[in-house]
């Protein structure tokens, strides 16, 4: 079942955050509240939850969209683009990444690679990755995951611009009128 192509995506790319989380940079302040932190953890383990899940049965396997190979393989195949472009972001912030929102030793702006498609190349990679996931699965739980990812990402990027417009005053706003915040060219 392609579906399971997702979820092997999604461990993939778990695997590598894990790892590629050693050696970011000293933080230097945390601009995220411990409720807003915990609130997001616990969206991505409920989104992630909701569709690796084995539920067969009940109102949440409630079938959206008809089992095709050909839906399901389009799933699949943006669940991959999603996820690779969170990975290439990921990588191309190196150790200024966080997954909190913070201010590093040396923090700088990054607008470059996928940074200069969208401002928040990472969160646009895996609202991606789950949308494709969702149509994979063809079921409600993907919707509700993709929901929940989506109301999350929004309130994080939120505090994350307002971060960034504080610790770049000039650059930012600048950065922002030439690059969309997720979806290029459109919002």
């Amino acid at each position: 079942m392609p579906y399971r192509l997702t979820l092997l995506c999604w461990l993939t790319v778990w695997i590598y955050w894990m790892f590629s989380s050693r050696g970011t940079k000293k933080t230097v302040a945390f601009q995220q509240g411990l409720l807003l932190r915990a609130y997001t953890r616990a969206s991505a383990f409920l989104s992630l939850g909701l569709v690796m899940a084995p539920i067969h049965g009940g109102w949440l396997a409630l079938r959206l969209m008809p089992r095709e190979i050909m839906l399901e393989t389009a799933g699949v195949a943006c669940c991959l683009a999603g996820l690779s472009f969170a990975l290439w972001a990921r990588h191309t912030l190196g150790r200024n990444w966080s997954g909190a929102i913070t201010l590093k030793e040396g923090h700088e702006l990054i607008q470059t690679g996928p940074y200069a498609i969208v401002r928040h190349p990472i969160y646009a990679g895996f609202l991606l990755g789950m949308f494709g996931t969702a149509v994979a699965l063809g079921e409600l739980r993907g919707a509700l995951a993709f929901g929940i990812m989506a109301a999350s990402f929004t309130r994080k990027m939120y505090d994350e611009e307002r971060v960034m417009n504080r610790q770049f005053p000039e650059a930012y706003p600048e950065y922002c009128s030439r690059v969309r915040k997720l979806v290029p060219f459109v919002f």
